[in-house]
């Protein structure tokens, strides 16, 4: 996927020639069914991702009592743009008012950390980890 700024707040995600994003051999995990009991499952991921998804929780990503947690709303047109690129379609992101730059240079932070450090283990165990920011 490229892209291109239009706006230093704005950004328009375009497909390249590719497909903008292809699935990876990562396995496929399904929503389950009525018919089906959730149960937990254990995934590898670099500790920094767990920081920044930690680091996300308490900034207020997620909201309500144990058992009924959700999405903050604010977010949720976020998750539907990304839904939509994952699907092949081009989306803008508009930042509408600029958050706390300290704040915002951590998490952007926490992210290449994340990301580098997945990379680093995934290279040098020779294993896949599902998680990447």
């Amino acid at each position: 996927m490229n892209v291109q700024p239009t706006d230093p707040r704005s950004h328009v995600a375009q497909p390249g020639p590719a497909a903008p994003c292809s699935p990876r051999a990562a396995p496929r995990v399904e929503a389950p069914t009525e018919l089906e009991v959730p149960r937990a499952l254990s995934i590898t991921v670099a500790s920094a991702l767990a920081g920044y998804l930690a680091r996300t929780q308490e900034l207020g990503a997620v909201e309500g009592p144990e058992g009924s947690l959700s999405l903050h709303p604010a977010l949720q047109p976020v998750l539907e743009a990304l839904h939509h690129v994952l699907a092949g379609g081009d989306v803008e992101v508009r930042i509408v008012h600029p958050g706390h730059p300290d704040i915002v240079e951590e998490l952007n932070r926490r992210a290449a950390q994340a990301t580098q450090e997945a990379n680093l283990l995934s290279e040098a165990s020779g294993t896949y980890l599902i998680g990447t920011v």
